[in-house]
This record gives structure tokens, sequence and C-alpha cells, in this order.
């Protein structure tokens, strides 16, 4: 047993939403997780995952990665053999303007004028882009609000969580309010927390500091 292997005095399992959650101080809000290759909306409240509500997406930073690759082909740029990491860099050097170029590992050069013709972030928004019927990340969060208890809904409205690498493409927040306005005239708060791409780690660091767990 782990328990026994690692000498742990104590083991919670705790689930990741909730998790999450914690991380920004809170035990009630609505989780927009956007991962490698899955999109998960998780609506919690007080500290309890309302599953039956949540959405899961075939939809993330893979997506967004193969769009990307295909553009670089188009352009004409023999494109050598790229890493997670070194492709995830490059994606998200196209969203800070003040970058002109970007060099591959082989030494060519990409200017990232050429490809910033296309928003990236823009396929969250629109997945007919790369051909994928789904509706767009803002009409899925507002639905998923819309099949939650009355009571709850408000509460959720305004403490929506951004978690996930995908999320970290810099204008996303912001298309994303866009998007949010257009399916509803009701007030909504965004919460962009730093380094939201280690949020359910965070939560479960802060989670073992509590009292319960020193036995």
């Amino acid at each position: 047993r782990p328990s026994e292997y690692f000498n742990f005095k104590s083991v919670y399992i705790g689930d990741p939403n909730c998790l999450t959650l914690y991380s920004t101080g809170r035990t009630t809000g609505l989780i927009y997780d956007c991962g490698h290759h899955l999109t998960q909306i998780n609506p919690v409240f007080e500290g309890y995952h309302l599953d039956t509500n949540s959405r899961l997406i075939n939809l993330g930073g893979y997506d967004i990665d193969q769009f990307l690759i295909n553009q670089i082909q188009n352009s004409g740029i023999s494109l050598p053999s790229l890493s997670y990491t070194e492709l995830h860099t490059l994606k998200h050097t196209l969203n800070k303007h003040s970058m002109t170029s970007f060099q591959l590992p082989d030494g060519q050069s990409i200017q990232c004028g050429q490809l910033r013709k296309q928003d990236l972030t823009e396929i969250l928004f629109n997945p007919l882009m790369i051909g994928k019927d789904i509706k767009d990340c803002g009409y899925n969060i507002l639905e998923t609000i819309q099949q939650c208890d009355l009571n709850v809904r408000n509460q959720l409205r305004n403490n929506i969580i951004l978690s996930g690498g995908t999320t970290l493409l810099s204008n996303f927040q912001k298309r994303l309010t866009q998007s949010l306005s257009a399916y509803s005239s009701t007030k909504i708060k965004i919460i962009k927390q730093p380094n939201q791409h280690y949020l359910q780690w965070q939560g479960g660091s802060i989670i073992s500091q509590l009292s319960i767990f020193n036995v």
C-alpha cells in the first residue's frame, strides 16, 4: 500500500474540482478546465461537485497545436519534429505581440506575424474552424449554469474559475467575457488566478496543511 511504503501519516482522496476551488479560497464556483485533450466544465456548491450537471467536451490544447502545425506547414516551412514543450512555447509566443520570430530546433526562424492572421484562441469559440461541430465555450458554460438549481446559479455566475494550461493564452479571458456577454445580459465574473495550470495541486497542498491531518 502507498501509505505503508511511503510512511504517510494520513491519506485524503479529494475531488480535483474541489481542490481547484480551495486554491482560490472558495468552496462554490464553476471551474472551466481546458487541458490538452479535453475541456471540462464543473459546477461545485459548498464543496460538493455537482457531477450530474458537469460537461465533458472533446476540445482542448491538442486541437490548437494541430491547427498551428498545419498553419506552419501551409506557409511553406519544413517543420522538424517538435517536442510538446517546444510546441507549447511557440503557441504561447504567438500571443505575445512583442515577439517577432521564433527559432525552431533546426535553426529555422518562423516569423510570428505570418501565424497571427488566425487567432489560436478563436478555435475554442468557433470549433468549426477545425471541423468540429461543437458549441463555443461561452455557450457551454452558461448552459451548464442553467442546468443547476436556481438557488446556486447566481453564485456560479460570479465565480467562474479558469483552470488548465490552454486558458493561459493571453487573450482568452477577454474573449470569454465577450462570448458570455453575447449570450447573457446577467452580470458574470471570471476569475483568473496566477499559475492556473497548477490550481489542483495548490488546492491539495492547502488541504494537506489542515490540522485534521496532523495525527
